[in-house]
């Protein structure tokens, strides 16, 4: 919970280290005191609110593990871009990942509360990956063409660019005589 003590340990079983209000008070009434000194504390001090909440909204997407998390968020974000540009249904992906850390950059953050979203994120980090690699071989593959050789296959002939360079894939034989350096 947001409260004014910086001391608070939240590592332990709720609530606190010490259940002996929630106790006495009951679940209701704890939950209604606990809010409302969160909200005291949330309108006493917006700028700390705020700081805690982009300061979890950070730690949601690299806790625990800070580079193997923040290669899969961001390749799962990137994978999240790159189906909102191919795909009619993709706003659910996007919406998921927007809304889904918003409860816990507002209250408290545990490495187990990402866990419900990882298949997704793993997922779309997969659709990275293949949609680069995709990419990558299609404009390699535009960059040879084919032409018939001598002895009836075809073979990868080198594109020339505007600047007249010689672009991808080897030169055929009557290349090879045109351009010895090559």
């Amino acid at each position: 919970m947001w409260t004014p003590d910086e001391t608070i340990d939240y590592s332990g079983d709720f609530p606190d280290h010490d259940p002996t209000g929630y106790s006495r008070m009951g679940e209701m009434k704890f939950m209604e005191t606990k809010f409302r000194e969160a909200r005291q504390y949330i309108l006493a001090n917006p700028a700390a609110f705020v700081s805690r909440f982009f300061g979890r909204m950070v730690e949601f997407w690299y806790f625990p593990y800070p580079i193997e998390w923040i290669v899969l968020s961001v390749l799962g974000w990137a994978g999240a871009s790159l189906v909102w540009k191919t795909h009619q249904n993709s706003w659910l992906f996007i919406v998921l990942l927007f809304t889904y850390p918003l409860v816990f950059c507002v209250t408290h953050l545990f490495a187990n509360y990402r866990h419900p979203i990882d298949p997704i994120i793993i997922l779309l980090a997969a659709y990275a990956i293949v949609d680069v690699g995709r990419r990558y071989h299609e404009h390699v593959k535009s960059n040879v063409e084919t032409e018939p050789c001598l002895n009836g296959r075809s073979a990868p002939v080198l594109r020339q660019n505007s600047c007249g360079d010689h672009i991808g894939g080897r030169q055929s034989p009557v290349q090879s005589q045109l351009y010895p350096s090559l």
